[in-house]
């Protein structure tokens, strides 16, 4: 769906020499993950096996061809503790890569991952172009260091140091490196060789080998903790020794979160993701609402409000894999929403998540309703063991090319930090990628409408013609999973089949294969939705609703089908009707 003619060898070579160091005394930073080993070599055992290396995004473009059980079936003997079987959501442009190497003269029985050293220098190419001054390496998973963890986080965070200090020799710019570990301390402080962060102030920090690459802030080492509250866990003690370094008093330490309340932000605390905002609550609607304004951090000292705004590609409200718990992608919609707010108020810092999650943790659905699963995967075995940060290629906060969805996202981002850092705004840079909307705003929301006695059922993308409906006595279908704005929610739902939904508000959309959604009146005056202009000649046309895509995946992973109901019509999400109905095509 994206612009796929930008392979990343050409986007390197367009790279903006003038484009790491903070600017105007703004800087940026992005989440940045080195977790990928085991997911990585498993990839790597697929191939060897000469099987298909299949991604979630594969998996539901497939269309019921292969199931999620299908991507390591042919490598099913290596999975266990040593390789937990972490799907990857996408593929990178790059490849399956990882970080890991051992130590000089180190017995490890993990293998060295390959090309190290070229993914090391596409990425610190491609984050430098884009303006980032930093990093965060993603250790929050991590509480504890042990030999198990080390090679799945630690040790690649030193590598990346290492390869780009290398860089550095050369005269290459690299981003710095700041951490993100998580304590495991609660209101307790904890010490010791193996807590997280006590290992990176040793091995890390203060390790001589590594001073040039770690990001500062004043002179002082920036650690970040994942904790709402600042001081993080409500612990000053523990905030304290970390900031103190052993007496040398050179770490400045963050609390960074997200889904917490103003009350937090006015304390310190950074935001990786911030929600858009509609009529002050929070929103995965990015259409038919009013701007993000979402919230900013002050500075530690409490002096400068908006010290810190976060952006992101996406974002979740619920688990991501659910309908409408991430606003997704959206052709860099959701982002040139969230980066007018940063524009307009010039913070001195922004933040934004992620770089390259890629795979991610799962879990049991949290709501009851039918549709609450892998949207996209209605019948795979695995549809209720749902992803929670990133799915497949559109509902995921990372920025890095992947083969699925191509480099929109990351020219997108090139475009507003480095308007960001120059003090730029939209009004006189509308040719920017940043601020054009053409492009992104291609998306409807629809509307599921019913009369309370169930005598017709109807859907609309005129948020006009649903809010003078409703007040002529129908009833709203609502979302089962809470997120969006423009429609009601419901988490108590059982059933979401009838529920609302999002198309395409044109027919040409570039790289969609697009076909109409219309609204039709049958004889006795009852609502039907037909993929027919001529209403397949069971009645007559009403009005247009949208246009779907004609096949699964990417922008559109559900499927609608048409249904037949006592006295009338209604449609059906994804899974089959009551009645097996008409598949008109996939919306979002």
């Amino acid at each position: 769906i994206l612009k796929m003619a930008t392979p990343v060898a050409l986007f390197l070579v367009v790279c903006c020499l003038n484009c790491l160091s903070s600017v105007n005394g703004r800087d940026a930073g992005v989440l940045y993950e080195a977790w990928h080993t085991r997911a990585t070599k498993l990839m790597e055992a697929v191939k060897e096996k000469n099987a298909t290396q299949l991604t979630v995004e594969t998996v539901i473009q497939s269309n019921g061809k292969y199931t999620l059980d299908d991507v390591f079936s042919s490598v099913a003997s290596m999975i266990g503790p040593e390789f937990p079987p972490d799907i990857y959501n996408v593929q990178p442009q790059l490849g399956f890569y990882c970080l890991y190497r051992p130590r000089p003269g180190e017995n490890s029985t993990m293998p060295p991952c390959n090309n190290i050293t070229g993914i090391a220098t596409a990425h610190a190419q491609m984050l430098t172009t884009a303006g980032f001054d930093y990093v965060a390496v993603d250790l929050t998973n991590w509480p504890i260091y042990n030999e198990n963890f080390d090679v799945t986080v630690f040790r690649p965070l030193q590598v990346l140091a290492e390869e780009w200090l290398a860089l550095r020799k050369k005269g290459i710019k690299t981003p710095s490196i700041a951490t993100w570990p998580d304590s495991l301390c609660g209101a307790t402080t904890c010490s010791g060789p193996t807590a997280a962060w006590e290992w990176l102030l040793a091995n890390f920090y203060n390790n001589p080998a590594y001073a040039d690459i770690i990001y500062t802030q004043n002179g002082k080492k920036v650690m970040f903790l994942p904790n709402h509250e600042t001081p993080a866990y409500n612990n000053a003690t523990l905030v304290q020794e970390i900031s103190s370094n052993g007496g040398r008093n050179d770490i400045v330490v963050y609390s960074m979160w997200a889904m917490f309340g103003t009350s937090d932000y006015n304390s310190g605390t950074w935001g990786f993701f911030s929600f858009c905002m509609d009529n002050m609550k929070p929103t995965t609607s990015m259409v038919d609402v009013p701007p993000c304004n979402q919230s900013g951090s002050t500075s530690l000292d409490g002096k400068t409000k908006d010290f810190e705004i976060s952006a992101s590609a996406a974002y979740m409200m619920a688990q991501s894999a659910l309908p409408f718990a991430n606003p997704g992608h959206m052709r860099g919609l959701t982002m040139q929403r969230l980066f007018q707010r940063i524009l307009e108020a010039s913070p001195e810092h922004i933040f934004m998540s992620s770089f390259n999650e890629m795979i991610g943790g799962r879990q049991a659905a949290a709501y009851p309703a039918n549709t609450a699963m892998n949207m996209g995967l209605p019948h795979d075995p695995q549809n209720k063991s749902v992803w929670v940060d990133t799915y497949a290629s559109e509902f995921s906060r990372d920025i890095e090319p992947t083969v699925e969805a191509g480099d929109k996202i990351l020219r997108v981002t090139t475009s507003c930090v480095n308007m960001y850092k120059n003090g730029q705004t939209c009004a006189p840079n509308s040719t920017e990628l940043c601020c054009t909307t053409d492009d992104k705003m291609v998306f409807a929301n629809a509307w599921s409408l019913k009369l309370g006695n169930g005598a017709d059922n109807l859907v609309t993308s005129s948020q006009v013609e649903a809010t003078t409906l409703l007040k002529e006595g129908w009833v709203e279908n609502c979302n089962p999973i809470p997120g969006p704005s423009v429609f009601c929610t419901n988490p108590s739902l059982t059933d979401g089949r009838a529920g609302p939904f999002m198309l395409y508000n044109k027919q040409d959309v570039e790289g969609v294969s697009t076909k109409g959604l219309y609204r039709c009146l049958d004889n006795s005056k009852k609502h039907f939705l037909s993929a027919d202009t001529k209403c397949e000649g069971k009645g007559t046309y009403d009005a247009l609703v949208g246009y779907m895509s004609s096949t699964r995946g990417r922008e559109m992973l559900r499927a609608l089908f048409r249904c037949v109901v006592p006295g009338g019509y209604s449609h059906s999400l994804d899974l089959q009707c009551d009645t097996p109905g008409i598949l008109l095509g996939y919306v979002r």
